[in-house]
């Protein structure tokens, strides 16, 4: 018996997609076969056999076939045009031609290729660590040679044929603009040169360690002192500006026409605003004194992090509602709104004009949903489950017990035709340990 679940998990495991899709459409409770209403000759004997319409599964998840194709898995499925043989060895698509066998592989584009020997694209080949574009003219040996139309590399020494340029990475590169070698470098058009990182001189500027200077006047020795073009000027965390701004950073600063701070207590005059970081704030349009706070423009108001108001949206502690879009709820639990309830996770309810549905733990404990007279409930997905379509109620109750009903005509089963009862009409009818009794309907 081990050894057959453990097929069966296998089969399960190494299910290609359309394999997949098949097996999901030969469960009694799928809903993926067209939403057809549960044929009142189904034979219902899931995991052992089951008909229903157009789907028949046997032993499943090992055989099934409908009007799309079969599966003998692991050995063969077809599912419409897609195939596989011994999945995941092989498989295709008669539709778009394309598919594998083992390392060969092609699709609809006529690429092809001998994973990981040999692949061929619409532009790229290669074979091994030789390949070629025959659209840019290039090839290669990966990863010791390069060549385009426009630059080659042999290992580490690489040249451009369109700009010149060429090197030995990373120890020397040169083009017409810039050469290095180490860490000495020099621009041939500037004049720039330098010793990355103790010195660097340009046209504009130059450094020597941490001094620095350049042509607009601005000089310093970082990070004790630096002077930018007569506008700003610190030495060490003392600074000061040409126009009158001045500070100690981090404990005091001012910048006239603007604001400042002593410490942790701010003002903007431009803002209307002050400070007491991060006690107090105010300004134009909002105020807060700790975790109190207030909008003057809007009228909200709140606590944080225990309540909040303003004109689309309220919470107190957990409990939210918003009057504008009437939804609500228990954070994180519980939720309303426009045609939908939610009681994380146990249950959601969603519904509209001519459709309804409640789920109890994602469906899997209970599901019910209806469309115009259609409806369809379960409880353990498979341990009870129900159609309704108009007058006609069919219903499957694990293991093997079919029982359908309706106004003209009725049926139960337990393990197909082991016991059964038929009504139609006047006329009843059925099986005893598959021996027909009755007048049974046709």
């Amino acid at each position: 018996m081990k050894k057959v679940v453990l097929l069966i998990v296998c089969c399960v495991l190494a299910s290609s997609c359309a394999s997949s899709r098949r097996m999901m459409r030969a469960l009694p409770w799928s809903e993926t076969s067209g939403g057809e209403a549960s044929s009142p000759d189904r034979i219902n004997l899931w995991p052992l056999f089951y008909h229903d319409n157009k789907t028949t599964s046997i032993l499943w998840p090992l055989i099934d076939f409908d009007d799309r194709g079969f599966a003998l898995r692991p050995l063969i499925v077809k599912d419409e045009a897609h195939w596989s043989l011994l999945y995941p060895l092989s498989g295709w698509c008669t539709e778009k031609k394309a598919g594998w066998v083992g390392p060969v592989w092609w699709d609809e584009y006529g690429n092809h290729g001998l994973f990981p020997l040999y692949d061929h694209y619409d532009n790229f080949t290669h074979i091994g660590p030789i390949w070629w574009n025959n659209d840019v003219g290039a090839h290669g040996l990966f990863p010791l040679y390069y060549h385009d139309k426009e630059q080659t590399y042999i290992g580490p020494v690489w040249w451009d044929n369109d700009y010149g340029s060429h090197g030995l990475y990373p120890l020397y590169y040169h083009d017409k603009e810039h050469t290095y070698i180490g860490p000495i470098w020099w621009d041939n058009n500037s004049g720039g040169h330098g010793l990355f990182p103790l010195y660097y001189h340009d046209e504009y500027s130059t450094y020597i360690g941490p001094l620095w200077w350049d042509d607009w006047g601005s000089h310093g020795l970082f990070p004790l002192y630096g002077h930018f073009e007569d506008s700003f000027t610190h030495i060490g965390l003392f600074w000061w500006t040409h126009d009158g701004g001045h500070g100690l950073f981090p404990l005091y600063g001012y910048v006239k026409g603007s604001g400042g701070h002593i410490g942790l207590f701010l003002w903007d005059h431009q803002m209307g605003a002050h400070a007491l970081y991060p006690l107090y704030y105010h300004d134009e349009v909002d105020t807060y004194i700790g975790p109190v706070w207030w909008n003057n423009d809007t009228g909200g108001h709140g606590l944080f992090p225990i309540y909040h108001h303003d004109k689309e949206f309220t919470y107190i502690g957990p409990i939210w509602w918003s009057s504008e879009k009437s939804t609500g709820g228990l954070w994180p639990f519980v939720y309303f709104g426009q045609q939908t309830f939610w009681l994380f996770p146990l249950y959601r309810h969603k519904w509209d004009k001519d459709y309804t549905r409640h789920s109890v733990l994602f469906g899997i404990l209970a599901d019910y949903k209806r469309e115009g007279d259609s409806s369809r409930f379960s409880i353990f997905k498979y341990l009870f489950r129900q159609k309704r379509e108009g007058k006609h109620v069919a219903r499957d109750i694990f293991p093997f017990i079919k029982w359908d009903s309706g106004p003209e005509k009725g049926r139960f089963s337990f393990f197909w035709h082991l016991l059964s009862f038929e009504r139609n009409g006047d006329r009843r009818g059925g099986h005893i340990l598959f021996i027909p009794w009755g007048k049974r309907g046709e």
